[in-house]
């Protein structure tokens, strides 16, 4: 199982003119596609082209789905741009749909990166019950269940670190992550019924050198908690 607390924040920029849709097209189911040239700088817009929170370039490994098309007028211009999410569903906005080329990320299939899903398993939830005040978030979920799939996945994962930083960015790199069980007894005497779960829990932190527990971000909004499901 492995436990995970991050503050992060996000960013906009606000556009010079505004943008006008004329035209619009929903599909569905969405369809695959990825950037046609990997690694390259694209900016993700809300649905008025006013502000961006995304580039694409920090997303090497993602596969982007389809969902919208829409036609903008810019002045005398126009431009056709794609609503796409990743595949958790966590990444989200509009592109310029000259960026795109059909299909799976090549880069996504070695990694296993466009399977991570965001479930967790109902003892995961009980758990994260227990850390009152802090918010459940799917991108941090899907980071857990991948890396619960590893003993060591910073040396069993081939570029795990990169594709961690360039998939999450601030959320990776504000992660504070700790592994249980780490010592048999405590989960033996849980398993027997001999200590609570947030006994056993808060034990288990203090094993891996946590400075913290269940309360310690009591009430704090701008934290989120994730668990693997093993």
């Amino acid at each position: 199982m492995g436990i995970g607390l991050a503050s992060f924040a996000s960013f906009s920029t606000t556009a010079s003119a505004a943008y006008k849709t004329v035209k619009s097209k929903t599909y569905s189911p969405a369809k695959p596609y990825h950037q046609a040239v990997i690694g390259g700088s694209a900016l993700m817009w809300n649905a008025r082209h006013t502000a961006y929170s995304h580039n694409m370039q920090n997303y090497p490994t993602t596969t982007w789905y389809v969902t919208k098309s829409v036609k903008m007028v810019h002045g005398k211009s126009s431009t056709i741009f794609w609503r796409v999410r990743n595949q958790q569903n966590t990444v989200t906005g509009y592109v310029a749909r000259g960026y795109f080329t059909k299909g799976i990320n090549p880069n996504s299939v070695a990694t296993g990166n466009d399977h991570w899903q965001s479930e967790i398993s109902p003892m995961s939830q009980k758990v994260l019950d227990l850390f009152t005040g802090t918010i459940k978030d799917p991108a941090l979920q899907a980071m857990a269940n991948y890396s619960g799939n590893y003993s060591n996945p910073d040396q069993s994962v081939p570029g795990y670190a990169r594709i961690m930083k360039a998939t999450y960015g601030a959320i990776y790199s504000h992660t504070q992550i700790s592994y249980v069980p780490n010592s048999k007894s405590p989960l033996t005497d849980f398993r027997h019924g001999k200590i609570a779960l947030e006994d056993y829990i808060n034990s288990t932190i203090t094993d891996n050198g946590g400075n913290y527990n269940t309360q310690t971000h009591k009430g704090q909004k701008n934290w989120g908690l994730f668990l693997s499901q093993k």
